[in-house]
Formats: C-alpha cells, sequence, structure tokens
C-alpha cells in the first residue's frame, strides 16, 4: 500500500486527507494550525511531527495550502526529505509560475511533480466528489489514480495537458469566469429585489432559463436564505483566486475587464465581511442600493 503525506489540512485539506485515509492508505498529515493537527488526529491519522516529517518515507505528497508563497515554503521545508521517485500533488490554486519553478526545481532531484488544482468546495472534498484538473506526465498521474479516486469522482479527474502548470492555468480561466458570474448574479437579484419583485419567483425563473446552473441554483438559495457565514466559500479564497486570474491576464496581455472588476467587488467584501462567505458581497450591494434588510 501507497505512503502518503498530506499537508495543509485546511476546510479542502482535512476532507481529502479523511478520503484518502478511509480508502485505507498509510497517510499522514500536518497543518501549522494546531487545532486542525488535532483534528487529523481525531480522524485516526498519523499525526506528523512538522512539515518536513510529512515527506519522510512517502510514495505521494500531497500540498493543499493557500497561497504560492505558502507552497514554497512547504517545499523548501521537504525537499531534502523526498526520496526520487516520489510525486507531489500541488492542490493548491496557486499562479502556474509557481508550480512551473517548483516544478523544475524537484525534477532535477528525480521526484515527479503533479500540477492539480481541484474544484467543489468544502463539501465536495468532505464528501470525495471533487474535480481535479491534473497538468504533468501522464503515465506519473495514471500510476496514482488508486489514490485520486478517493479525492476526487472518477468521471471529473481530467487530463488537462502534458505541461505542469496547465492544470493552474485551466483554473484561472475558470475562476475568472465564475468570479464574474458571481458579480452579475449579485446585481440582478439586488435589482429584482429593489423593484419589488419576490426573490424566490425571480429565482425560480432565472435558474430554469439559459443561464440557470450549479452556481445560480446555489447563490440565489443561499442570499435567499440569508446564509452568508460557514457555508464553504470564504470571500478570502475566491479574492485570493481570482486575483491569480488577473495576474495571469497580465503576463499574457490579456486584457479582463469584467474580472477586475469582480476582483474589485471580492477585495471590497473580504475588508468589510472578512468571516463572510461569497454571497455575503450581495448585502453591501443592498446598502448601496438603499434596501434594508436585518440579517
Amino acid at each position: 500500500m501507497k505512503k502518503i503525506g498530506f499537508v495543509g489540512l485546511g476546510d479542502m485539506g482535512m476532507g481529502m486527507a479523511r478520503n484518502i485515509l478511509r480508502a485505507g492508505f498509510d497517510i499522514k498529515g500536518y497543518d501549522l494550525r494546531e487545532d486542525r493537527r488535532a483534528n487529523f488526529k481525531a480522524a485516526n491519522g498519523t499525526l506528523a511531527t512538522s512539515t518536513a516529517d510529512t515527506a519522510d518515507g512517502v510514495d505521494v505528497l500531497f500540498i493543499m495550502v493557500m497561497s504560492g508563497d505558502h507552497v514554497d515554503a512547504v517545499i523548501s521545508d521537504v525537499i531534502d526529505r523526498l526520496a526520487p521517485g516520489a510525486t507531489v500533488f500541488i492542490t493548491a490554486t496557486i499562479g502556474p509560475w509557481y508550480v512551473k519553478r517548483q516544478a523544475e526545481t524537484l525534477e532535477a532531484r528525480g521526484i515527479h511533480v503533479v500540477d492539480m488544482p481541484v474544484s467543489g468546495g468544502r463539501f465536495g472534498a468532505n464528501d470525495g466528489v471533487l474535480s481535479l484538473m491534473a497538468s504533468g506526465d501522464k503515465a506519473v498521474i495514471d500510476s496514482h489514480m488508486d489514490v485520486l479516486s478517493a479525492i476526487g469522482d472518477p468521471n471529473k479527474i481530467y487530463f488537462v495537458g502534458g505541461r505542469v502548470g496547465d492544470g493552474q492555468t485551466v483554473k484561472s480561466c475558470i475562476q475568472a469566469f465564475q468570479g464574474t458570474s458571481y458579480e452579475g448574479l449579485f446585481e440582478a437579484m439586488v435589482l429584482a429585489e429593489k423593484a419589488g419583485l419576490d426573490l424566490e419567483m425571480f429565482a425560480s425563473v432565472l435558474n430554469e432559463s439559459i443561464i440557470g446552473s450549479a452556481i445560480t441554483r446555489n447563490t440565489t438559495r443561499k442570499i435567499i436564505d440569508r446564509h452568508f457565514v460557514d457555508t464553504g466559500s470564504n470571500i478570502a479564497t475566491m479574492k485570493k483566486d481570482i486575483s491569480i486570474s488577473v495576474e495571469l491576464g497580465k503576463k499574457l496581455g490579456v486584457p479582463l475587464y469584467a474580472t477586475t472588476v469582480s476582483r474589485e467587488m471580492f477585495q471590497v467584501g473580504l475588508n468589510m465581511m472578512p468571516d463572510g462567505d461569497n454571497w455575503s458581497i450581495v448585502k453591501l450591494l443592498e446598502a448601496q442600493a438603499g434596501i434594508e434588510r436585518e440579517d
């Protein structure tokens, strides 16, 4: 049985690590936060003593942290402890430039790197049905499908390219669309509310229209129910992700007008409601429209 290391036991990482554990793999994990380490230990996971310790003797190391700088720090800690032939899965959503640079360093030591951001949120991670966007050596990816099937929907494990960094690029393009979709939906809901429409009716029509989707169904429900905290989609994460999209656009010389505006909207939301989830931004638009609400 493969030995797995896992760094980053937050909202996403904890669910992923638990599902790897449930699938019967020998897994040890670590997080800088004591409460997360305690949660992992309570789930019967083997607790590593440090970030570096997660890499000792493992066949596969997952890195699920918040930013590219965090990935750099993790790799700096583990690089001398990983054995040649081991595989590092970078599942955090970061800029492709981070992944490409680290792949060069690790592959020079005979360590495989798979760039594999994920999608599906906390609940997808908990249920083991994430979408996986994997890029790199396909033979290496295929050799670890047993582990990947523990965290992702087998029908949504996508091989998106042979170049490390393609996975992050796919995710950045998706996040650009997702961020602008949120902005348009928030504005539509506030416009309907200000016009005196019944929001249940409006949401039903919208969700059955040509633009209806999982995003519109989930978001309209959260807004109507005023469910703005602890739904697994914090503003900080979306703001971070969409900022990567904007930065990628700059590097490639692609103007991203709506994406940039959406990034600023999420920045304001983060400033005003740092503990809020994405849909809580609608409260800012309601206030600007003169709609008084008590949540």
